[in-house]
């Protein structure tokens, strides 16, 4: 019913004038704030990393919707934060990337915008992928972490599977324990609409590369579970496309569902003693 709610695709594109291309409303869907707290851990890692305060680590989101990112990252001790009305392909091929400490965001999930995110990623942080290539990303080298916040069903996908075997060290997966619901922005939607304002089509997590020598952050273990590598991410978080996902007997399926409503449960009711780690 959400998509009921939203006006038509190609009158929001030509009333705000985004500059990457769409293909489908729910790419205007923005990371919602538990989303960012469950990840805050890691913009303190990163500040300790470079040896700077937090307040000058530069975030950078290169899909942008309403511009809700930078107010909620900022609302989590990130003052700078890079979240512009661009074409991010464009500045790839132009070597316009702008400087950053970190990159972190929520891509579209329609077309083929994922895999060409995740390309990117592979293609900056490895020697060998700039080594074949005289032109583009190369350019832009760099050991900057990267959070993705990504379908869990991207496990399975052929190029996330080359992305795992090139990048070193491995990514990481935070997956939380209650499926995100993401937020379109009010201007999306019909002004009669009786449907939710949020949607939440997939189980999405955290897909993170943190660079050798960084150490990683502890996450709250309340809200989520944190993975080593892509091996040891539990079937509970696996997508049914994948094909690592196991299928347990009945009974094993009501145990595992009772526990999961259990976690989601306990995280709707998590309250922040204080402002979130960071």
């Amino acid at each position: 019913r959400a998509r009921e709610a939203w006006r038509p695709l190609a009158d929001l594109v030509a009333e705000r004038r985004l500059a990457f291309p769409l293909a489908s409303v729910d790419d205007l869907a923005e990371t919602p704030l538990d989303a960012f707290r469950d990840i805050a851990p890691l913009f303190g890692a990163t500040a300790a990393f470079l040896g700077k305060p937090r307040a000058e680590v530069i975030a950078y989101d290169p899909y942008f919707a309403d511009g809700g990112v930078a107010t909620k990252l900022r609302s989590l001790g990130l003052a700078r934060v890079v979240n512009r009305n661009r074409d991010f392909y464009a500045d790839v091929a132009s070597g316009a990337i702008p400087p950053h400490d970190i990159l972190l965001t929520n891509p579209p999930y329609s077309s083929d915008h994922v895999e060409r995110l995740v390309k990117y990623c592979v293609s900056t942080r490895t020697a060998s992928s700039c080594a074949a290539s005289s032109s583009g990303p190369c350019a832009e080298a760099t050991a900057a972490p990267f959070a993705l916040l990504l379908p869990t069903y991207v496990l399975g996908k052929p190029y996330w599977r080359a992305a795992i075997a090139a990048l070193k060290p491995a990514p990481i997966y935070v997956m939380p324990h209650k499926r995100y619901a993401y937020e379109p922005p009010r201007w999306a939607r019909r002004d009669d609409a009786a449907a939710p304002t949020k949607t939440a089509p997939f189980p999405t997590g955290w897909f993170v590369w943190l660079p050798a020598g960084f150490r990683p952050p502890t996450f709250a273990h309340g809200r989520v579970d944190v993975f080593p590598d892509a091996a040891s991410v539990s079937s509970d978080h696996r997508d049914l496309t994948d094909p690592s996902k196991k299928r347990p007997n009945p009974r094993t399926r009501r145990k595992r569902a009772a526990k999961r409503a259990d976690k989601a449960t306990a995280y709707a009711n998590h309250e922040w003693r204080t402002t979130p780690p960071s």
